[in-house]
């Protein structure tokens, strides 16, 4: 890969990647990131699960770690986007990872993290509401939850998926399709502020506008869907005991690498046509 990836001359190593099979280059250099330096993506991996795990402890202790693994999982997200996006070759790339230590990685980013956690928060519960609002206009069957806290049986099951999945999954197609560009306005915030206000970007009209051109939509959906193919894969391995959360933290960590990854290529792919 590294051959490949420094044959063009005068450019940095994101124009490089792009300049010939961008796609294969995008999972190449989330790979050359998770195997350069083993012990740093093992321990990262260890502190995320140990995080997650510790998560579900007491609520409002559990809350404190939840926050921390999320913070260390957003530092990850962007110190790999900007490390692919600034790289000036592959070698600076490959010497960087080397040298990585999760922890001044968490140090560096933990204030756009947060700021991007709680936007990540705030837009969750907007999304909530927005599918409340939509069931409520449509009408959800009145189902008895009181006293069993479960639907009581498979037509009231039934009644209540087929008017709540449609609004969640044209929600979910909606954030898939501009989850990409909201990445690269974290990967590129410097504090809480900036951090929190990328994922408010969702919101932003030159953000949608930029989303629906084709180079972008091309792009986005081939890379996601070979991360489908993936994610079907770490979703098979959690059906085994022992092994599920493993696979979870594993899932969850390359998802988030390639994402961002991803997110770096295809905003260099618009920023050609924006020249």
């Amino acid at each position: 890969m590294h051959n490949e990836l420094s044959e063009a001359q005068n450019s940095r190593l994101i124009d490089e990647a792009l300049a010939s099979e961008p796609i294969k280059n995008t999972f190449r250099l989330s790979w050359e990131f998770l195997s350069l330096n083993r012990q740093f993506t093992l321990t990262v991996m260890a502190l995320l699960l140990i995080l997650s795990l510790l998560g579900m402890t007491i609520p409002v202790v559990g809350a404190i770690f939840t926050v921390l693994s999320s913070a260390l999982s957003i530092s990850m997200q962007i110190y790999i986007g900007r490390l692919v996006y600034e790289s000036q070759d592959i070698q600076q790339f490959v010497s960087e990872v080397k040298i990585a230590k999760g922890e001044d990685i968490l140090k560096k980013f933990f204030s756009p993290s947060i700021g991007a956690y709680m936007g990540w928060m705030v837009l969750s519960l907007l999304f909530l509401v927005i599918i409340g609002f939509i069931a409520g206009v449509i009408g959800v069957p009145q189902v008895n939850l009181e006293e069993t806290m479960v639907l009581k049986n498979e037509k009231e099951i039934m009644e209540f998926l087929s008017v709540i999945a449609i609004p969640t999954l044209l929600l979910f197609l909606l954030f898939l399709l501009i989850q990409p560009l909201i990445q690269f306005k974290i990967i590129k915030a410097d504090n809480f502020n900036q951090g929190f206000f990328a994922v408010m970007n969702f919101f932003s009209l030159k953000v949608w506008r930029r989303a629906f051109r084709w180079s972008y939509i091309r792009y986005v959906f081939a890379v996601f869907g070979i991360g489908m193919l993936y994610m079907i894969g770490v979703f098979l391995l959690m059906t085994i005991p022992m092994v599920n959360y493993i696979a979870i933290i594993l899932g969850f960590y390359v998802w988030m690498i390639l994402l961002s990854v991803a997110s770096v290529m295809v905003e260099r792919v618009l920023e050609y046509e924006d020249v």
